[in-house]
């Protein structure tokens, strides 16, 4: 027997002619039946390792960052968690395949929100008249100055840390931030919207420096609008020893930035207060409420909508404006998604598709996570759209979605003021032109970038004001700002 279980795994090596006939059968029989106990238990033992695996995964946040470069690992069947009632905290889910103006591929699933407290949302209900903004503000606190409309910004808890992290709070091994540290937070958001509303130019770094010290928050709203106009990338140290990320801001601070600029440019121009107007009244997660959604679905289901209606839209990592004018939809959007950078139009027959379910789901981007937002897919399957063109812009180079989409809506803006003004009931009709339409863009174009270069120089000059008014003694944050201006000269 010695020999038996020596050769049983080769009893017909020289060793094995020792065994005798029966052990011979023996060892073959159980060298046929190996695999069949072998093989079930690798496969047991990798199911339950499989099992635990996907378990503790689902336990992880994935919060990816804006300057993920590529579009390839973003999910194409991934779930999409859909809010139909941030009020009473309730959520539904569907699921829909995540994709650019033209196909993106992936394999990466994106993960649930936990939604903060929205008892201190504003109660912005609001009956849509003929007015351009779209939300009553009447509930916040109205600023009776320009100055007060600053202060305001200046002094709301603003881009936050975690809780009982130290100011420099960076997690290194993940490279993240929080998104209240690069966002702000939502008492933020509806501070700056709810001043701007009422004082667009509050939010410029002139009038800040004019109304308030040089506070912590006045650094950063003024570096980040150097870094996404010059599209910088990295991290500065600031006075206090804490480290900002260049990259990432909210659209509530660069729709106002953008609407300021604008109408400083076209100051001698007073048609295109119109474009300001509706560009300030551009709906956002956390200024627009439920009964808000209710009555614009009303309104866009009326075939008689001939205004743009649009809304701040994306996920959580990532900024895009989705809108609709008349019987075109429309999704700016420069980043994340778009093999085509710029603006997708759409043809929406059916209007009544536009529902409140699905404009919850365009405007609150602040609790959808990963990829999971109301893109190209979403016009087509759920809105029964019919794909039109894209007009193309250049696609953003840094983490600037928040500014790069909404100059993109500015764009869009120019182009149906200009048909407007051409033909009052364009938007209205039962078959579109989109000749007309494309001819408008590209006139429309001529100004924007008009308007691009002007704010490139306003800025550089907003730079070198700062420069030159800190003192000698405030030696910090002058070198951050001289840092930034040789940034901008080494990338042009």
């Amino acid at each position: 027997m010695v020999n038996f279980w020596g050769h049983l795994f080769n009893p017909f090596s020289q060793g094995g002619a020792q065994l005798t006939k029966k052990e011979k059968k023996i060892a073959c029989l159980g060298w046929l039946l190996a695999p069949l106990l072998i093989i079930p238990g690798f496969l047991a033992f990798y199911g339950i390792s499989y099992y635990f695996k996907n378990r503790a995964l689902k336990n992880l946040t994935h919060q990816p960052t804006e300057q993920q470069s590529s579009v390839s690992q973003i999910a194409k069947n991934n779930i999409r968690i859909s809010h139909h009632s941030i009020k009473g905290l309730e959520s539904s889910s569907l699921a829909r395949e995540n994709e650019s103006i033209n196909e993106v591929e992936g394999d990466q699933k994106s993960n649930t929100v936990s939604i903060e407290s929205a008892e201190d949302l504003p109660n912005l209900t609001n009956t849509v008249s003929d007015s351009p903004y779209l939300v009553d503000y009447s509930s916040l606190n109205k600023p009776k100055s320009l100055q007060e409309a600053a202060e305001m910004i200046l002094l709301t808890a603003g881009f936050e840390t975690p809780f009982g992290a130290p100011k420099n709070y960076y997690d290194k091994k993940k490279q993240q931030d929080t998104v209240e540290e690069i966002q702000g937070t939502p008492a933020l958001r509806r501070a700056v919207r709810c001043a701007t509303y009422y004082f667009p130019e509050a939010i410029t770094p002139t009038v800040l420096r004019q109304y308030g010290q040089r506070l912590e928050q006045y650094h950063i709203f003024l570096i980040k609008k150097i870094s996404h106009v010059f599209d910088l990338k990295g991290r500065v140290q600031l006075p206090s020893g804490r480290e900002l990320n260049l990259e990432g801001f909210s659209e509530d601070f660069t729709i106002p930035l953008i609407a300021a600029s604008f109408k400083e440019f076209s100051r001698e121009n007073s048609d295109n207060d119109w474009v300001v107007q509706h560009l300030l009244s551009t709906l956002t997660c956390d200024l627009t409420s439920d009964q808000d959604i209710q009555s614009i679905a009303l309104e866009l289901q009326n075939s008689n909508q001939n205004r743009p209606i649009a809304f701040g839209s994306g996920f959580d990592w990532h900024s895009t404006i989705t809108g609709f004018m008349g019987n075109i939809g429309f999704i700016a959007n420069r980043g994340y998604f778009c093999n085509i950078s710029g603006v997708a139009f759409y043809r929406i027959e059916n209007k009544h598709l536009l529902t409140e379910a699905s404009l919850q789901d365009i405007c609150r981007r602040h609790y959808q996570k990963g990829g999971d937002f109301f893109g190209h897919k979403a016009f087509i399957n759920e809105l029964g759209a019919e794909y039109l063109f894209t007009a193309e812009l250049p696609k953003q180079k840094s983490g600037n979605c928040t500014y790069r989409s909404t100059e993109a809506y500015l764009f869009t803006l120019l182009a149906f003021h200009q048909l407007l003004t051409k033909i009052p009931e364009y938007f209205l009709k039962g078959t579109l032109d989109t000749v007309e339409l494309k001819l408008a863009l590209e006139s429309a174009k001529i100004d924007f970038h008009k308007w691009q270069v002007f704010a490139r120089v306003a800025a550089l000059k907003e730079l070198d004001d700062e420069i030159n008014s800190l003192s000698s003694s405030e030696a910090s944050p002058k070198k951050i700002y001289e840092g930034l201006k040789a940034k901008i000269i080494g990338s042009y």
